[in-house]
């Protein structure tokens, strides 16, 4: 895991790597299964990059809809 800090509750912001090499963080947004969180990791490419590509393609997870509401859209 590499961690970048932590949020105001004193969680981390982490990458999660596999002793392969595999960014989990990178393959679950990829695989449609979370979001891109801009607010937590607005300067992440790959990951702006991955969502997008997601979303284009529909891919199934919670990216299959055009615009599903995040929690943090109300905040």
């Amino acid at each position: 895991m590499q961690t970048h800090g932590l949020d105001k509750y004193g969680r981390s912001f982490a990458d999660v790597l596999l002793p392969d090499g595999t960014n989990v963080n990178h393959s679950l947004v990829k695989d449609g299964w979370c979001w891109w969180n801009r607010k937590y990791a607005p300067g992440d490419v790959t990951l702006e990059r991955l969502e997008a590509e997601a979303r284009e393609v529909r891919i199934p997870g919670v990216l299959r809809k055009t615009r599903v509401p995040t929690r943090w859209d109300a905040m």
